[in-house]
């Protein structure tokens, strides 16, 4: 039996780079990433395989903004709901900030404020993204999907959480352990990196991503490993890589945040498990 391959990529741009190149010796079955038609067109979003890679280079703008039509009346309700501690100085309070006692500060007592807050904090969280899809899952729920996933990030974010994020593609012919998988893990945002959404919006979002760049990537491997797989690329395979938030591979019986309310209500859930100080929410 063959053993798994597993290929890290401490960037979003090295994993790019990686399936760029054209394979050689892959037969005409294995080789959908750089099919040009119009059924391949209406899988992928995008006409070639040279316009997916220009999008994951420079950002998909439009996904972007695509995006923000699902994720900003998300962001703009759940917003109103987060709660952070934010530390002030006063000539009174619960604690005295030694520091500013030593230098002889008035103001060296410590207090506590209940308020929103754009900074960032020193909490990290680590997000792994299953970008496993079901073929017959269409584009506009991988979208919505993706644009769930970029909210949550802004929202965490926005509370004064950092987030790091991983995209993992599992590739096996079926689930078990008697099926070799080849695993992509790249991570596409560090902890102190600023959000990039046109970014975040193609890897988590654009079904080219998979459709072309994850299918080049098993293109690449060896010819005992593409044909382990097969022709269609496999199934959708739970994640082999552990986080504070996993999104799990999209098939369908993945229902979480196929509508807006579900998105929202999902989206809460998870802010609370991170420890999200939330008010007045509606179950």
């Amino acid at each position: 039996m063959l053993p798994n391959i597993i290929k890290k990529f401490d960037s979003w741009g090295d994993f790019v780079d990686y399936v760029v190149p054209m394979p050689k010796d892959v037969p005409g079955c294995i080789m959908q990433s750089r099919t040009n038609s119009s059924s391949n067109f209406s899988f992928t979003n995008v006409k070639t395989y040279e316009e997916a890679i220009e999008l994951a280079r420079t950002g998909w703008k439009e996904g972007a903004d695509k995006v923000k039509t699902i994720s900003d009346p998300i962001f703009l309700h759940v917003s109103s709901l987060v709660e952070r501690h934010s530390i002030t100085h006063d000539v009174e309070g619960i604690q005295v900030d030694i520091a500013r006692y030593l230098d002889g500060e008035p103001e060296c007592w410590i207090q506590w404020e209940r308020q929103i807050v754009e900074s960032p904090g020193t909490k990290i969280v680590r997000m792994i993204f299953n970008g496993s899809v079901s073929g017959g899952v269409s584009t506009e729920t991988i979208e919505r999907v993706g644009a769930a996933a970029v909210a949550l990030v802004e929202l965490l974010e926005y509370s004064g959480t950092r987030v790091e994020i991983f995209l993992e593609n599992v590739f096996a012919r079926y689930v078990g352990p008697e099926y070799p998988k080849v695993i992509s893990q790249v991570k596409i945002k560090s902890a102190d990196q600023p959000l990039d959404i046109p970014r975040l919006a193609f890897a988590l979002g654009h079904p080219a991503c998979l459709r072309r760049l994850g299918f080049a990537f098993v293109e690449l491997q060896s010819k005992e490993y593409r044909e382990s797989i097969g022709s269609s690329y496999g199934m959708p395979i739970p994640l082999t890589m552990k986080g504070d938030i996993v999104i799990p591979e999209l098939s369908y019986l993945n229902e979480e945040t196929r509508t807006p309310e579900k998105a929202e209500a999902w989206i809460i859930k998870q802010l609370e498990a991170q420890g999200v100080e939330l008010k007045k929410v509606q179950k």
